[in-house]
């Protein structure tokens, strides 16, 4: 699926049958997964550093960055609802709340009365990431920042502070379960810190050669894909956070992935301007191959 541009992130409908798709300095894209053809596309001024998109719970509302503004969107049509100052947004879980950042600081915002509050925190934030449950919120810093801040959603001035790479953040993401969160950094490794007891030491992936741009969870929790400067995405199993494959077909770096709700499918973006969708393998499958050339 030729999207053109430097794709950057991806998300599934609730349903699974649509697929959103953003790139850098380029467009925002809505495809029909069974046919992989455009059924919908919204240009965006110039946008900046690691774009975003996401749908609401209910599948009716999608919510993008461009260039410092999130803009909330209908689906299918990707007519405008309204927008506001702000980027890298997702939904909360009832889909009437968006977390935004904006002046590095997160900000959640009711989109029908329009109120707006501050999250405590005294950082330059880069990377937002909620659990499942709602319960554990995390943040990574902004350029140059390389750790981690997790905190209770009920008290966001007491927080834990991770040290996790060495350099610049650009993933964040929990398991569905909320016990692990992963991260990828310009270091080139990935990261998987346990939420049970976040002082415990993360576990190292080195997982690509240059950054590693993109992380994922498939929904049983089992297993985490990653993508990186080497044209990859690796495959990995949380039991034993060993490899388990390697899918191959990008011609540049791998910078967006989801999996689809439904956990048949995963969804990669890369800056080669193309979306790959892949049947997502089970364990079983993964196991008995190294590498899966398993476009869908």
């Amino acid at each position: 699926m030729s999207h053109g541009g430097f794709v950057q992130s991806l998300a599934f409908s609730p349903d699974s049958k649509l697929l959103a798709s953003i790139a850098q300095s380029s467009n925002l894209k809505l495809w029909d997964v069974a046919t992989e053809q455009a059924v919908a596309e919204r240009n965006n001024t110039q946008l900046g550093g690691g774009p975003q998109v996401a749908f609401s719970p209910d599948g009716i509302l999608l919510v993008a960055d461009d260039s410092g503004t999130v803009r909330v969107l209908k689906v299918p049509s990707l007519v405008e609802y309204t927008n506001f100052p702000g980027k890298r947004p997702s939904f909360l879980s009832a889909g009437t709340e968006v977390i935004y950042i904006r002046d590095g600081a997160i900000r959640r915002r009711d989109l029908k009365s329009h109120n707006e509050k501050v999250v405590g925190t005294d950082w330059n934030v880069g990377r937002v990431a909620i659990s499942p449950d709602r319960r554990l919120w995390a943040a990574s810093g902004g350029e140059l920042t390389s750790s981690v801040r997790v905190w209770n959603a009920d008290r966001p001035d007491q927080f834990t502070e991770l040290s996790r790479h060495v350099q610049m953040i650009w993933s964040l993401c929990f398991s569905p379960d909320g016990r692990w969160l992963a991260s990828g950094s310009w270091d080139g490794t990935n990261r998987i810190g346990s939420m049970t007891d976040p002082r415990q030491p993360a576990v190292s992936l080195v997982a690509h050669n240059g950054s590693a741009w993109a992380a994922a969870f498939s929904p049983d929790g089992r297993t985490l894909a990653t993508g990186g400067d080497d044209n990859t995405i690796r495959l990995w199993q949380l039991a034993s956070f060993q490899q388990a494959a390697t899918l191959r077909e990008h011609t540049a770096s791998v910078t967006g992935l989801a999996f689809s709700p439904d956990g048949r499918l995963l969804a990669s973006g890369s800056g080669d301007g193309t979306v790959r969708i892949w049947r997502a393998p089970a364990l079983d499958e993964i196991k008995s191959s190294e590498v899966l050339g398993i476009r869908r």
